[in-house]
């Protein structure tokens, strides 16, 4: 854990209100240094979908950099493309938005996680991420709140 993320975590407002780190750890070994930093979360979130549902998810969506807004050709996730010829005009798909990119960090990211997964499923929280934002939100408040 680096000495910025381990200092941060110690000030007054996490402390006293707690903390999200996004995406951190990854890993078995980023759990171990978590650890041996004196931090074991209280929850680990994992949003739970399948392959081609996060293939899907990722290949359509599209990006307004004059807004920085996403939308989704089919709506999953994010709102559906909008009317507006002008808006879907400047739309642009990100660079490894394809399936073939999508495919190779899927499989990058399996085995560390189902590690990670198995290292504190004591703490696992998992959450359906192939349902709409707001249900994917509500669900996690649902059971941290249950906590």
């Amino acid at each position: 854990m680096s000495k910025l993320l381990g200092g941060r975590i110690r000030e007054e407002d996490c402390v006293k209100k707690g903390y999200l780190i996004d995406g951190y750890p990854r890993t078995r070994t980023q759990s171990s240094l978590c650890a041996m930093a004196g931090m074991k979360p209280t929850a680990l979130i994992y949003v739970d979908m399948k392959d081609d549902q996060i293939i899907e998810k990722l290949c359509g969506r599209r990006f307004d950099p004059q807004t920085q807004t996403f939308y989704h050709t089919k709506g999953i996730g994010y709102p559906a493309l909008p009317d507006d010829a002008e808006i879907k005009a400047r739309l642009v798909t990100r660079s490894d938005d394809n399936e073939e990119r999508v495919k190779e960090v899927i499989e990058r990211y399996k085995i560390p996680t189902e590690d990670l997964l198995e290292a504190w499923k004591d703490i696992v929280i998992r959450v359906d991420g192939s349902k709409d934002a707001e249900a994917v939100v509500a669900e996690i408040k649902e059971k941290l709140d249950a906590l």
